[in-house]
């Protein structure tokens, strides 16, 4: 299978284990299953797009509906004939879809335009509170920009996974041949749910960094190091902006010279520029405020 935009850390080489696929050992597998999708009733249908060798499809109670898509015939057969379950032969973006899927299983290769394709297309047939789950790379949570759109679309939550749970020898080349190679890169486990609430489990500050990451450099410099401690970023930029102000000015002016450069995504942000102005500034009339 071709590996070319793989998920990678910085100054990081394509060795031959990276441009592998890795299959998840069958106790895995059903360990899996059982945490994320023990929920599921013969009235569902699962789905996993990449299935591989069938061990994810294997894991799935014999009474609950499931199906495999695969784009290696040769791996379609085995994950057919080990797990019993209907394999459709394909590019799961590109394959006739039965009705009625709602749930996603998946260990996709680690890449990051297949998984991106994949949950594209899982998310127009899941149904509200449908859910997908992937064993994932960690790096491929490394960058704020991912999360940040993952979480325009899905609820996430990840959890951490041993890589020593693969062992050499499940690591499997483009026709199934054993490799002897292991797994060197840490894992997770992401769940995608499908609703209008979009929660972030087990991620911390990934929105806040991103939207830092789109301020102007001084403030992002602000943010890195404030002069007064970070405790007292606020105060820091109404200082700056009463500054470019001539030293004195309304709460307006004010909230309108921090309005694409506030210190934290806080959405109560004129609150705290006001806030602040009472604390720490000079009150010269209604709503106006000038530096000591």
């Amino acid at each position: 299978m071709k590996q070319d935009d793989l998920f990678t850390e910085p100054n990081q080489n394509k060795d031959a284990a990276q441009m592998a696929q890795f299959f998840t050992p069958d106790w895995a597998a059903t360990e899996l299953y059982d945490t994320f999708f023990e929920h599921l009733t013969p009235s569902d249908l699962l789905l996993e797009p990449t299935c591989g060798d069938g061990a994810l499809l294997s894991a799935v109670p014999p009474q609950i509906p499931a199906i495999g898509v695969e784009i290696d015939p040769g791996l379609a057969a085995i994950a057919r004939a080990r797990s019993s379950r209907q394999i459709i032969v394909g590019d799961f973006c590109d394959v006739t879809l039965p009705d009625g899927i709602t749930a996603v299983f998946g260990n996709p290769p680690f890449q990051s335009k297949i998984i991106n394709r994949i949950l594209d297309r899982v998310h127009t047939f899941l149904p509200e509170g449908g859910q997908c789950g992937f064993i994932l790379p960690a790096y491929s949570i490394q960058s704020a920009s991912t999360i940040v759109r993952w979480s325009d679309k899905w609820s996430l939550r990840q959890e951490a996974l041993p890589r020593d749970m693969f062992p050499a020898g499940r690591i499997a080349g483009e026709y199934g041949e054993e490799t002897g190679k292991s797994l060197s890169k840490p894992l997770i486990f992401m769940l995608y749910t499908k609703d209008r609430e979009k929660r972030l489990i087990g991620l911390r500050l990934y929105k806040e960094t991103n939207s830092i990451k789109e301020l102007p450099q001084n403030t992002q410099r602000l943010l890195v190091h404030c002069p007064h401690g970070a405790r007292n970023t606020w105060k820091q930029a109404v200082r700056n902006a009463l500054h470019e102000l001539g030293g004195k000015a309304r709460l307006e002016a004010i909230y309108d010279c921090l309005s694409n450069r506030r210190p934290t995504t806080n959405q109560w942000w004129k609150e705290k520029i006001r806030q602040v102005c009472q604390t720490y500034f000079t009150k010269t009339a209604d709503a106006t405020y000038a530096l000591a």
